[in-house]
C-alpha cells in the first residue's frame, strides 16, 4: 500500500539515529482495523514480559499491538494473529458500545478493551455501533465507580455490559493456570475501560498501559487503582485532554473536576518516547481558563491531533522507540532482557 513503511523504523543519518516518517494519513491508516500492521512483529527479538514491574517498554510496545488489534471484528483473524504470538487461548466478548479481547498465555493474561469505532464507508464497522460508542462517549456526567470515587458515567455503564462474562473467563483462565499474570489495556475508550477494570480487579492486575485515553473519574477514582498504569500520549492527541469537568449525577450534586490516571508517557513530534514525562504543574485555573487554553493549543489544529490519536500511530512509534532503544549503541539493555527501566541518564 502506497505510503507504508513500517519495517523501516530506524534511519541512519548524521546527527545519529532517528525513527522512520509515519506512514501518510489516509483512512487506511487513520481508522482500523490495520491488517498491514505487523502485529508483535518483536515477539522474537522481545517476548512479552509477564512479571514486569516497573515501566516496560517491550510492554507498551505489545499492548499497543494489542490495542489496535482489538478493533479488528473478525474472531479467526484474532486467533490467528494471537496464536503466533504464543496467545493460544483468545476470546471476544460484545456489549452494546463495548468490546474486549481476551488473549491468553502460559504466562499471562492481556485483556483488551476495544476503542471508540469511526464510521467510513467500506469500513467492518455499522452505523449504529459508532453511534452507540459516541453516545457512550458523550455520557460526562459522574456517578460512584461503587469501588472508590466518581467516574464517567458513559464509560461505567459500557464496562458494565460485559464485566459479568469478562469477570467469570479471567477467572477460569486464572484457576487452570494460577500463575498468569493479568493485563489490561485499550486505546480511547478502550483506555478508559480498561482503568475502570483495573480499579474493580485491584491488586490481581499486573499493569495497565493505555493509549490516547479520555480522562475517566475524579482524583478519588484515580487514587484507588492499587495497579501500576502507564498512560501514553502521542503529540498533541486532543482526546486525552477531555472531559474536564462533569456533572455530578448522584447527591450531592454539582460539577466534578476529572484528573489523570497513572504515569503520563508522551511520544514528541519527531517519535520519541519520553518516559514518565509530567505534565506541568500550575496553580488550579478557572474553567473559563482552562477551555480557552484548550481552544487555543489544541482545537485550532483539529484535524491534526485527531491524527494523533489514531492507533496505528501508537503502536508505530513505540515499536519503533524498542527497536531503537535496543540497539547495542542507545544504552539500553540488549534484545530480550528485562528493559524495565527508563533510558540512561
Amino acid at each position: 500500500m502506497p505510503g507504508i513503511a513500517i519495517d523501516a523504523t530506524v534511519v541512519g543519518m548524521d546527527a545519529g539515529p532517528i525513527l522512520a516518517v509515519l506512514p501518510e494519513a489516509t483512512p487506511e491508516n487513520l481508522y482500523p482495523p490495520c491488517r498491514h500492521a505487523a502485529f508483535f512483529s518483536c515477539r522474537e527479538a522481545h517476548p512479552f514480559q509477564p512479571a514486569a514491574r516497573n515501566f516496560s517498554l517491550v510492554n507498551a510496545s505489545w499492548l499497543a499491538d494489542a490495542s489496535l488489534l482489538a478493533y479488528d471484528p473478525e474472531g479467526d483473524y484474532l486467533e490467528s494473529v494471537w496464536g503466533r504470538a504464543g496467545f493460544r487461548q483468545v476470546l471476544a466478548l460484545d456489549g452494546r458500545s463495548s468490546r474486549v479481547v481476551v488473549a491468553a498465555g502460559e504466562d499471562a493474561i492481556i485483556v483488551t478493551f476495544r476503542g471508540t469505532q469511526v464510521f467510513w464507508p467500506g469500513r467492518p464497522a455499522a452505523f449504529g455501533a459508532v453511534m452507540a460508542d459516541w453516545l457512550t462517549d458523550a455520557r460526562t456526567g459522574m456517578v460512584a465507580s461503587g469501588h472508590g470515587g466518581e467516574v464517567h458515567e458513559g464509560f461505567k455503564a459500557a464496562l458494565d455490559q460485559v464485566w459479568q462474562p469478562l469477570s467469570a473467563v479471567v477467572e477460569q483462565l486464572r484457576h487452570e493456570h494460577p500463575g498468569r499474570a493479568l493485563w489490561v489495556t485499550g486505546h480511547s475508550l478502550g483506555g478508559a475501560l480498561a482503568s475502570l477494570a483495573a480499579q474493580r480487579w485491584a491488586e490481581r492486575v499486573s499493569g495497565v498501559y493505555t493509549y490516547g485515553s479520555p480522562l475517566v473519574g475524579d482524583e478519588g477514582f484515580s487514587r484507588g487503582i492499587v495497579a501500576p498504569c502507564h498512560r501514553f500520549v502521542h503529540q498533541a492527541d486532543l482526546v486525552t485532554e477531555v472531559p474536564l469537568f462533569g456533572l455530578r449525577l448522584t447527591l450531592p450534586t454539582g460539577w466534578s473536576r476529572y484528573a489523570h490516571v497513572g504515569v503520563r508517557h508522551w511520544i514528541d513530534a519527531d517519535g520519541r518516547l519520553h518516559v514518565g514525562d509530567g505534565e506541568a504543574s500550575g496553580p488550579p485555573v478557572s474553567l473559563a481558563e482552562e477551555l480557552t487554553a484548550l481552544f487555543r493549543d489544541k482545537l485550532t489544529g483539529t484535524a491534526l491531533t485527531l491524527q494523533h490519536h489514531a492507533p496505528l500511530y501508537y503502536a508505530l512509534r513505540l515499536r519503533q522507540n524498542l527497536e531503537l532503544k535496543s540497539s547495542p549503541a542507545s544504552g539500553w539493555p540488549a534484545p530480550g532482557t528485562d528493559q524495565t527501566q527508563g533510558p540512561p541518564p
